[in-house]
């Protein structure tokens, strides 16, 4: 699969200072969401304190599903809060969708066995073996496929997905 990386920018737009800050990311299956605080724009605050003004940085990354792909995009909202020096809480989210432009393509072989067609045994009324292979040659899941072949007495054969890999 692939990985999607996600920046953040945090910036205390208050008039007092921030602690205790945390970011929270909501998509399942995130991981390492930190905030660098060795991007601060103000080296005198210390780890966790957003100075009036002062930005930092974040990082977050996610593996993409297969349900995403089928989806077509990804949505990701990430909640930073903080506390202020009267302890009451303050906190904003925002949110990204990511568009996947994954294709969707599928690729039919048709054969016939045609050693069964040789010498004497190339006569009218032979039954001729057909083999179809179907391959999703795209990136989405597709469903619902059927296989319909307008050859005389063809109609209403079926597929065996036995034969079928992932």
């Amino acid at each position: 699969g692939r990985t999607v990386s996600f920046t953040f920018e945090i910036t205390n737009t208050g008039n007092v200072t921030l602690h205790d800050i945390t970011l929270t990311d909501h998509l399942d299956d995130i991981y390492d969401v930190v905030i660098d605080w060795a991007t601060s724009t103000d080296d005198a605050t210390d780890d966790g304190v957003l100075s009036v003004g002062e930005s930092v940085g974040g990082t977050a990354k996610y593996d993409l599903t297969q349900a995403d792909i089928d989806k077509g995009s990804v949505t990701n909202t990430a909640t930073i809060e903080g506390t202020s020096p009267l302890d009451e809480k303050v906190s904003d989210d925002d949110d990204v969708i990511i568009h996947l432009d994954a294709p969707s393509d599928i690729k039919l072989t048709k054969t016939v066995d045609i050693e069964s067609l040789t010498g004497d045994d190339a006569v009218a009324g032979k039954i001729l073996t057909y083999t179809f292979d179907i391959e999703n040659t795209g990136e989405t899941t597709l469903r619902d496929v059927r296989l319909v072949d307008h050859l005389h007495g063809m109609q209403g054969q079926g597929i065996d997905w036995s034969t079928h890999t992932d």
